[in-house]
């Protein structure tokens, strides 16, 4: 299934579901007495920002690089103000240019542009990279 949305993949129709432990960010660093986070990959299907509030605190501490999947079908309100509340808290939203294999700075207009056509790899963005600001 895709944890708590109503977006269905193709041939989803049978899913089922299971009941797993759950730990916010902060309290797994705080139990584990973590010094140091560098990077941080986020993957939960339309979940970002619950995810991203349960490790702020870490989040702002360490200030990995984050690479969070972040796709439009996932959620009813366009994921360009998750973008920009992660970017508020010291952060530039870039993505991986696959035609130069460069870093580029993400813009909203970049992301509307490359999110419609999930099919056409080249240009569908759907990993957004956050660096920390000096």
């Amino acid at each position: 299934g895709t944890l708590n949305t109503s977006y269905k993949e193709k041939d989803e129709e049978n899913s089922y579901t299971e009941t797993v432990e759950v730990v916010k960010l902060d309290d797994w660093t705080k139990s584990k007495n973590i010094q140091k986070i560098d990077f941080i990959k986020i993957d939960v299907e339309g979940n970002e920002m619950k995810t991203l509030i349960g490790g702020k605190n870490t989040i702002q501490q360490f200030k990995p690089t984050l690479m969070i999947e972040m796709e439009q079908r996932h959620h009813e309100q366009p994921i360009w103000n998750e973008i920009s509340e992660v970017e508020s808290w010291g952060f530039d939203a870039n993505y991986l240019n696959r035609k130069t294999f460069t870093l580029e700075k993400l813009t909203e207009e970049i992301l509307l542009k490359n999110t419609s056509d999930e099919k056409n790899k080249t240009d569908y963005i759907n990993n957004i990279i956050f660096i920390p600001k000096n």
